[in-house]
């Protein structure tokens, strides 16, 4: 189960994020920031929700630098007050991964859908770490995206926007460097996403599924037999984004060696609804 590291000394607002994130997360309060580094080496975290108006807010800074040196993968979200506009502006630029509004009007779901998204701009960005360097810069910037927005209903666009071309002009580029097609990126996308819930989340492989436009947890299960050459279960045991990432790396490296990937549409036979 993925865990959250909520910073605040108020017991209203922390029980508030308790009941939107205690079901799907593991929730574990600190009132200060010094007491933040102990508990983030362990290893456990994946996500720091600060609350801004309630902690010591004047280290806010320093502590955002120190984390994206010390904990560059940590998902970060900041929680402001409502009328805290400028803040919430001054923290986006200092790199947060998603915000949440502490007011009343802040539903549930609003609350687990800012903690999802921070976690998959922080996976797209730690992807795009591990990719730097060793696949083309194209190839890298596009599957960060796809991770980033896994969870959305996705077409190719998407991918080439972001680098100011048409979708065929991303597709050519991409071809000619021996790189898959924007619906293969896409799909991986979906499946980096699911091989790391499958790893860290105590959701079923149903839930999973479904999470990431999979028809059923059979569906997700056939894609990751195809594309990762693993069942879910030896996948999920030897750690499932490591296994699959390995799995992606392996497929371009295949890619390279023989004829270029030219498959077009946004999406695979396990695609969304397959």
């Amino acid at each position: 189960m993925s865990s959250i590291l909520v910073l605040t000394r108020d017991a209203r607002l922390l029980a508030r994020l308790r009941a939107a994130w205690g079901p799907t997360y593991r929730v574990v309060q600190r009132a200060e920031w010094d007491g933040v580094a102990a508990v983030l080496r362990s290893g456990t975290i994946d996500v720091l929700a600060f609350d801004t108006g309630r902690t010591a807010g004047v280290s806010a800074g320093p502590s955002l630098r120190w984390l994206r040196d010390t904990f560059p993968d940590m998902a970060c979200v900041a929680v402001v007050d409502p009328w805290a506009g400028r803040l919430a502006f001054t923290m986006g630029r200092r790199g947060v991964d998603g915000l949440v509004v502490a007011g009343a009007e802040a539903t549930h779901l609003d609350l687990r859908r800012a903690a999802q998204d921070a976690l998959g701009r922080a996976l797209a960005r730690s992807i795009g770490r591990r990719l730097h360097g060793v696949v083309d810069p194209l190839l890298a910037r596009c599957v960060s995206r796809a991770v980033e927005a896994a969870e959305r209903p996705t077409t190719a666009s998407l991918l080439a926007e972001p680098e100011g071309i048409s979708v065929g002009s991303l597709r050519r580029r991409l071809r000619r460097n021996g790189a898959p097609s924007p619906g293969r990126i896409l799909r991986w996308g979906r499946l980096l996403r699911a091989a790391r819930a499958l790893e860290r989340d105590a959701d079923s492989i149903d839930r999973v599924a479904f999470r990431y436009g999979y028809s059923s947890g059979a569906a997700l299960g056939r894609a990751i037999r195809r594309d990762v050459g693993l069942p879910t279960t030896t996948l999920k045991k030897r750690g499932g984004l490591a296994c699959a990432l390995e799995a992606f790396l392996r497929r371009v490296g295949d890619s390279k060696a023989g004829p270029g990937d030219g498959s077009d549409g946004a999406s695979s036979a396990e695609s969304p609804r397959a």
